[in-house]
């Protein structure tokens, strides 16, 4: 679920409208599909700021063999591992799109109807994140059950700085998205 997505150097414009980029982060960052262990940029609260930080997709977990990427919103407060990072550490990813695999293995590509940039939901413990997931909405649920919990720009600060706010995007956090096959020969297997 919600394993890649892309960026482009349009999340730059995107994620200045809420805090700086240095240009160490920028130096650090790279374009394309984002995978599991790759860097890319996130939101974070930073003592009484909000900063933009490189970190890196996916947190390793003392027990288990990979890294964790993705934890679900309706059970994130209630589980150990989980709670006190996103009490704490919340992150707000910028992305251009996500992917998702059919039960055939068709590649869908996922983006926001007259926006080139949205913002998906996570939290971090030092610089790994991981991505919260929710329910499919009716513009994914044909294609999976599961999808990545989504900000509206709105929400993006309140989520970050807010712990009241943060917990009633879990039961929210959902807009339309349009859907649309990868190239045909591109299968996961």
């Amino acid at each position: 679920m919600c394993g890649q997505f892309y960026i482009s150097n349009d999340i730059l414009k995107a994620t200045r409208n809420y805090a700086p980029i240095s240009h160490f982060e920028q130096e650090q960052l790279h374009f394309g599909t984002i995978y599991p262990s790759a860097k890319t940029l996130v939101l974070c609260r930073q003592e009484d700021h909000i900063a933009a930080k490189i970190m890196r997709f996916g947190i390793e977990y003392k027990g288990f063999k990979k890294a964790l990427i993705n934890a679900r919103s309706e059970t994130v407060l209630s589980k150990w591992m989980f709670r006190s990072d996103f009490i704490h550490s919340r992150v707000a990813i910028p992305v251009c799109s996500f992917y998702e695999w059919t039960a055939d293995k068709e590649k869908i590509i996922f983006t926001r109807s007259h926006h080139s940039v949205f913002f998906i939901a996570g939290f971090c413990q030092d610089d790994q994140f991981i991505i919260l997931t929710r329910e499919a909405n009716e513009s994914m649920s044909p294609y999976h059950s599961r999808m990545p919990l989504l900000l509206k720009d709105d929400q993006v600060l309140p989520y970050l700085t807010d712990l009241e706010m943060a917990k009633t995007y879990l039961k929210e956090g959902s807009f339309p998205l349009e859907a649309k096959s990868a190239d045909p020969q591109i299968k996961l297997f």
